[in-house]
């Protein structure tokens, strides 16, 4: 488990990047998401040595996205919701199989009611792999058929799910952050303990709509 005291001061820094000292809350909570979706895009890489390492280490994995700007899904993923939740912003980390690969996304609030996915390691994986049919924009805010499209969540991790969510209180174990500040943020409809089934309902894409809400 990493220290929250250390990480928390490594945050607010990409924070300030990000908004470059604006208040978010002029934002709207698409908005928000997607100035910080971009940023990690712009900033980060993917690690493709980090990802054949046999002796993973989260804690490592984390603080080489915060401080050496690369990571591979896990890692970023997490980092990800981390900078979201203090923004205001709720997201759940989903597993999956992206093609035959396990792989981890997010499931983010448009602020409307409803989620969309945001797949942010694949799009900063997208720079490394140019004309190959795979972009940043269309791993931001897709929904389960954009999904089945891309060759993702459409083979069964276990006998019964293709989706299974990591709870936001583990991402807080790894972070070492021992608050419960995610419940403020996490929208009445949700709940971390139904089913992905339950929460499918849920999702749409605000691209699709042409709608941001504020």
């Amino acid at each position: 488990m990493l220290n929250w005291s250390e990480i928390e001061p490594l945050i607010e820094q990409k924070l300030k990047t990000i908004f470059n000292n604006d208040d978010y809350h002029n934002l709207s909570i698409y908005e928000r998401r997607k100035k910080i979706y971009d940023y990690l895009c712009d900033t980060l890489e993917f690690d493709e040595e980090e990802l054949y390492n046999q002796n993973k280490d989260i804690k490592k994995e984390i603080m080489d996205v915060l401080n050496n700007n690369k990571g591979i899904c896990n890692s970023i993923s997490y980092v990800y919701k981390i900078l979201l939740e203090k923004v205001n912003v709720y997201s759940l980390v989903l597993f999956c199989k992206d093609e035959d690969d396990m792989h981890t996304i997010l499931l983010v609030d448009n602020g409307n009611g409803t989620l969309s996915f945001d797949d942010i390691s694949i799009g900063i994986y997208s720079k490394k792999v140019s004309g190959v049919g795979i972009s940043i924009e269309e791993r931001f805010d897709y929904d389960l058929e954009d999904a089945k499209d891309m060759n993702q969540g459409i083979r069964k991790i276990d006998n019964n799910n293709n989706y299974l969510e990591l709870p936001s209180e583990s991402v807080n174990y790894f972070m070492g952050k021992k608050d419960e500040s995610y419940k403020n943020v996490k929208p009445k409809n949700v709940k971390e303990e139904d089913s992905f089934a339950e929460l499918a309902w849920l999702i749409e894409s605000q691209k699709k709509q042409s709608i941001i809400v504020r």
